[in-house]
């Protein structure tokens, strides 16, 4: 009984950022193991058999079977399929998709690099 009590107390302190403004507009959803980047938050909406995990005003970690809507558009992850909205696609773990402001959808590495070597093949 405590654990749906405090994901319903998530739900709402989530809820109370989105409408006070205090969001970045910018959230990254850790969502059954793929990682999905929204740029444009305007609006969330997670069911009740989605377990939020982690929050920390940013950056989100859920689980669960049920889809989450995120800005009107359905977010659903099965393995390595993904579908939000129009995207429907292959995520791989070291993969995140990102909705960008205008719309389109981009399935890019995760990390800081650009491409580039790692310190271990400097070495090398």
């Amino acid at each position: 009984m405590e654990r749906k009590k405090l994901i319903g107390t998530i739900g709402i302190v989530t809820a109370s950022f989105l409408l006070s403004g205090c969001f970045s507009r910018h959230l990254t959803l850790h969502f059954n193991g793929r990682t999905v980047e929204i740029q444009s938050l305007e609006s969330a909406s997670f069911p009740r058999g989605v377990e939020i995990v982690e929050f920390d005003g940013s950056s989100m970690r859920v689980n669960g079977r049920e889809s989450i809507t995120i800005n009107g558009e359905k977010l659903e992850v099965d393995g390595s399929q993904v579908r939000l909205g129009e995207f429907d696609g292959r995520v791989e773990a070291d993969q995140k998709l990102v909705a960008r402001k205008n719309g389109e959808f981009r399935v890019q590495p995760q990390g800081g690099g650009e491409g580039g070597s790692s310190w271990w093949q400097f070495w090398r």
